[in-house]
């Protein structure tokens, strides 16, 4: 009797544990990979580039939820050649940070900010700064450097954040098949603000499933018409082989046939170009009634509102970051005038101007501390008082979407 193949995944090392002898791997279309029966910390390095045959990980320890892995080794790793190119830095706290360069098919733009599609990685966020700096239009390609980053709300649950950007030549025929654009319709909730759909072709062909989040879609969607959509038009990763029930990723959404008419299946796939309009159209999609010209006015003012919520969010956010640091510098300064205080006055004390040694007295370099802290108590009374400037305004803005939802019909 032949042996069953099992599916080979490809991928680069993110993370590695050397305590607990397990490593994990982003592999392209299977997303995380754990790495634990046949460890090998020879192999298993940051940012090497390994295959491995994988199966569904249903392990008690080293659970999805502990690793976020839907998948884990079922056999021996192999080192192989960069399936993008990668290196690694270290940043000022001495952690090695990942960093791979690859193509991006930039998605829906939300708040400012923007999720692409990877061929190998998957979801990739860009921030409002990348995306306003490089005026970054969705469904077009850039190439990226991104390095590996926790998900969480603020990235919009990805594990990949661009922190360059640069135009990717599009005419590539190989960009072409590495993201579908199929058609959909609502199968089922995965949890919230995150759905399933059914992927389907113009000729009523299963096509697998994708997981799309709210702020993939284009326009606003409420729940009943999203269940009620006969057509949802999505731009997907690659189904897997091996796996075809899986949902794959996807990072563009917009419902093409609300259910309202009988539109035909052939006829809704042929005009999907005709319906790639701008993703910044302020159209609504909504049932049983037209779009007005207050809907799309209220609709302005609540995402104006959202934005600034987000933007002040994140100002507190850099804020607090920045009073760390200057807490931290006032406390070396006390730290090294505390200890000049307690040396002999006539003591040589010297200090660094760049690679050359100056040599001072303990007077000038106590008094030049004691400039230092007096700075940093000046820099962090400054942000203690913007915060609160801030706080007020988030108030406000919070109070003011409260308002506007409430005064919804």
């Amino acid at each position: 009797m032949v042996e069953q193949a099992k599916p080979v995944a490809m991928g680069v090392v993110v993370s590695v544990d050397l305590r607990l002898k397990y490593g994990i791997i982003h592999a392209s279309g299977y997303g995380r990979v754990l790495v634990s029966h046949n460890f090998d910390s020879e192999l298993v390095q940051l940012s090497n580039w390994l295959s491995v045959e994988v199966e569904p990980n249903v392990g008690p320890i080293l659970t999805f939820e502990r690793t976020r892995c839907s998948f884990v080794d079922a056999g021996e790793p192999k080192i192989i050649d960069e399936l993008l190119p990668t290196g690694t830095s270290v940043s000022k706290t001495g952690a090695v940070n990942l960093r791979i360069q690859t193509p991006v098919f930039l998605g829906n733009t939300s708040f400012g900010s923007s999720v692409g599609l990877s061929p190998h990685l998957g979801r990739v966020y860009l921030n409002q700064t990348l995306c306003k700096k490089f005026k970054l239009n969705p469904l077009t390609w850039i190439h990226c450097g991104v390095v590996a980053v926790a998900p969480c709300k603020a990235n919009f649950n990805s594990f990949w954040e661009a922190r360059t950007a640069g135009r990717e030549d599009s005419s590539d025929p190989k960009l072409s098949q590495c993201i579908r654009r199929c058609l959909g319709r609502f199968h089922a909730f995965m949890e919230k603000n995150i759905c399933v759909l059914q992927l389907f072709n113009k000729y009523n062909n299963d096509e697998g499933f994708a997981c799309v989040h709210s702020f993939d879609f284009s326009h606003t969607v409420h729940e009943q018409d999203l269940k009620k959509a006969h057509a949802i038009q999505v731009y997907v990763s690659p189904q897997l082989l091996y796996f075809p029930e899986l949902p794959v990723p996807a990072c563009y959404a917009r419902i093409v046939d609300d259910g309202s008419r009988n539109v035909d299946v052939g006829i809704a796939k042929d005009k999907l170009a005709e319906l790639d309009i701008s993703t910044t159209s302020d159209n609504t999609v909504e049932s049983d009634k037209s779009i007005t010209t207050r809907g799309v006015m209220e609709k302005n003012a609540f995402r104006d509102l959202q934005t600034k919520v987000a933007d002040t969010n994140r100002r507190l956010q850099l804020g607090d970051t920045l009073k760390k640091q200057m807490e931290q510098k006032r406390r070396i300064a006390e730290l090294t005038r505390a200890q000049l205080l307690e040396l002999d006055r006539n003591t040589p004390v010297y200090m660094t101007i760049g690679r050359i040694f100056s040599k001072g007295t303990v007077e000038s370099e106590i008094a030049r501390h004691e400039e230092e802290i007096a700075k940093a108590e000046e820099k962090i009374t400054a942000i203690d008082h913007q915060r609160k400037y801030l706080e007020k305004n988030l108030a406000e803005s919070e109070k003011s979407i409260r308002e506007l939802v409430q005064s919804r019909p």
